[in-house]
């Protein structure tokens, strides 16, 4: 019997074997329930993208985040305006690319720098600095993603799996957890309503085939006749029987099943996508609190996407600064979402303003979730019985006629209103405030206000008053000239 020996096994594991082994046993395979299920891969759910209706729902969401501005806020000088001008150029590719994390999970950006100066111009953006010369998504196919969130990247000579850090490589994640390090994809969410809809017209479309045209029968003597001259004359289904038999053609009854199925999954896609669909939430009717609470949503889901890219961009503008050894902090990466005021709550501001309360910086932050400190400037308001009380005409404020009046009448009134609004009181708050303490009763607290009215100055009204009577005579020479009334 021969002499059996365990083999050197360990010997034939070099270096390769061992990385490969390792890679194997540390990077997490894509744990996507829905993707398991169907045994596909992330990648393979670009197929999505040719359905109509994903593909204006996802444009839709991108094209809200392309169209947001942005700007770097920090060190002022020749290294700031650098990197706006990098970034200028750079900056949709660099969007396009990590905004597709929303839909896959993941992506991943891939960036090559170089100082070459051949091919620039002194006067090129780009001109003595260590700039990208391509920027853009790799394939995720050649990425995978350890549970702690470490980006291995496949060799293609070798298969290897390397570390992908920046400069290089940057990735974005959507929701990403140790558990699915892949990031939640969205499109993997859509692929049932994506299937159903794309057999469910490939079905209709055989039935309107089968049953768009007619099916001519008839009851004739001569049935081989009547199908010859039938299938002549155009008709493609033709059924004859001799006279003394008879056949009941069975057609489809219902009607619109094919319409309400696609209606239901459009719902599907644009709630997931983009989080909810006026039209087919309202049936059609529409409202305006549905129209406010589906803006809002819209609003949501641009928030999220521009808090998801800020950090890829930002990484971007740091892998910049190191790459040119600029010392200092580099400049801070930030959208300009815009002001969100809501008529509501600013009557409510307007509301409390006029009981006493003036709101703080604080309390706006909170009703609006964009502003920052110093965005609101307080005003001071036309101090009582002071002639430089300002007049407002309809046509300056854009307000619409009323009452029937022409523009011109309109003006005047206006004017008038104005002039009651801004007329001084004769009698101040705090001198009010005493004779309501003396009055004894209510004759008697008539009989002091209007002694106290009879002592008035009535100065300051007068001037107030010919303002107002010069404006109205300059307004009615303008509109007789134009020939208005």
């Amino acid at each position: 019997m021969p002499d059996l020996k365990p083999a050197a096994s360990a010997a034939h594991w070099d270096d390769y074997s061992y990385s490969r082994a390792i890679s194997a046993l540390t990077v997490a395979g894509d744990p996507d329930i829905v993707l398991q299920e169907l045994g596909k891969t992330r990648a393979s759910l670009r197929v999505l993208e040719t359905d109509d209706e994903i593909t204006a729902a996802l444009e839709t969401r991108r094209e809200a985040v392309l169209a947001t501005s942005w700007n770097l806020v920090g060190d002022d000088g020749e290294r700031k305006e650098a990197t706006r001008r990098v970034l200028e150029r750079w900056i949709d590719d660099i969007l396009r690319g990590a905004w597709n994390a929303v839909p896959y999970g993941y992506s991943v950006l891939r960036c090559s720098w170089s100082q070459d100066r051949r091919g620039r111009p002194e006067n090129h953006p780009e001109f003595g600095i260590v700039a990208p010369l391509w920027i853009g998504e790799w394939p995720m196919e050649r990425f995978a993603i350890s549970n702690g969130g470490q980006l291995r990247y496949k060799r293609m000579d070798t298969g290897e799996m390397m570390n992908a850090m920046p400069p290089e490589f940057f990735m974005t994640r959507r929701n990403a957890t140790w558990r699915n390090p892949y990031g939640e994809a969205l499109l993997s969410r859509l692929y049932w309503p994506w299937f159903f809809r794309y057999n469910g017209w490939r079905f209709w479309m055989q039935f309107i085939e089968r049953f768009g045209d007619p099916i001519v029968t008839g009851s004739v003597m001569t049935p081989d006749e009547f199908v010859k001259v039938a299938q002549a004359s155009g008709f493609a289904s033709v059924l004859a029987v001799n006279s003394d038999e008879s056949i009941d053609v069975q057609g489809n009854t219902s009607s619109g099943e094919h319409q309400r199925m696609m209606g239901e999954l459009n719902k599907r896609v644009q709630k997931v996508i983009l989080g909810q669909t006026l039209t087919s939430d309202t049936d059609g009717k529409g409202s305006y609190a549905a129209a406010r609470v589906h803006d809002a949503v819209r609003q949501d889901k641009r928030l999220a996407d521009l808090r998801l890219l800020r950090p890829t961009v930002q990484e971007f503008v740091n892998q910049l600064w190191v790459l040119n050894r600029w010392v200092g902090d580099p400049p801070r990466f930030e959208f300009d979402a815009g002001v969100s005021i809501d008529s509501e709550r600013t009557g409510a501001l307007k509301d409390l303003r006029d009981t006493g309360w003036a709101p703080t910086e604080q309390l706006l932050g909170r009703l609006f979730g964009d502003v920052k400190p110093g965005d609101f400037e307080p005003v001071e308001p036309a101090a009582s019985g002071q002639g430089g009380a300002s007049l407002k005409l309809a046509a300056d404020s854009g307000e619409s006629q009323a009452h029937g009046y022409t523009p011109a009448q309109q003006q005047i009134e206006d004017l008038v209103d104005a002039s009651v609004e801004n007329a001084p009181s004769p009698i101040s708050d705090g001198r009010l405030r005493d004779l309501i303490a003396m009055a004894k009763s209510p004759e008697h607290l008539d009989e002091l206000l209007a002694k106290e009215a009879a002592d008035a100055d009535p100065g300051a009204y007068r001037q107030l008053l010919e303002r107002a009577l010069f404006a109205a005579d300059v307004v009615g020479y303008v509109m007789a000239e134009k020939g208005e009334q």
